[in-house]
């Protein structure tokens, strides 16, 4: 009878702490689209570092590593961002977006439609913990493999810098 009480109780411990698990994620997916879109809705970052065409905000610690036409790869530490830019798709095309979408298996994806531009963040797991994120705005989209812990700060970074990007005719 004690090895049934405990074996009951070993199986309810895993449940419960799976359903902890779960929940967690999805907690997390809840802030990580909340702070993106807070980002989304601030206003733009002053820029911090001018390109052949356009200006952005690159954080403190980031470096760009390869710089190409319409492709960026920037570093912070370990961790590496892939920055696209399409200066032919203006604020509020969603073109980006489509493309990702139409073939992916994402964890969250929320969208956001103001007067001026579109943007959105996208999570597509890649094993427990480890997800790939997207952030665009517009034309802009920005790439990075993160970890679930770092979700939440990665998005909110990364939309200031796709958020800020502003070609040379827009600059004044």
């Amino acid at each position: 009878m004690t090895r049934i009480k405990l074996l009951l109780i070993g199986v309810l411990v895993i449940a419960f702490g799976s359903g902890c698990t779960v929940k967690s994620k999805e907690d997390e997916m809840s802030k990580v689209a909340q702070t993106a879109e807070r980002a989304f809705e601030q206003d733009k970052m002053e820029t911090t570092v001018d390109f052949n065409g356009f200006s952005l905000y690159l954080p403190n610690k980031f470096e760009v590593v390869e710089e190409g036409s319409s492709n960026f790869i920037l570093q912070k530490g370990d961790q590496v961002y892939i920055l696209f830019h399409n200066p032919l798709e203006d604020s509020k095309s969603q073109v980006n977006l489509d493309t990702t979408i139409e073939n992916s298996n994402y964890s969250l994806l929320k969208t956001f439609d103001a007067k001026d531009k579109f943007g959105y963040v996208l999570a597509l797991p890649r094993n427990e913990d480890e997800f790939e994120l997207q952030i665009g705005v517009g034309g802009v989209k920005l790439t990075t493999i993160t970890s679930l812990h770092n979700l939440e700060k990665d998005a909110e970074v990364m939309m200031q810098m796709a958020n800020s990007l502003s070609y040379q005719s827009e600059v004044q």
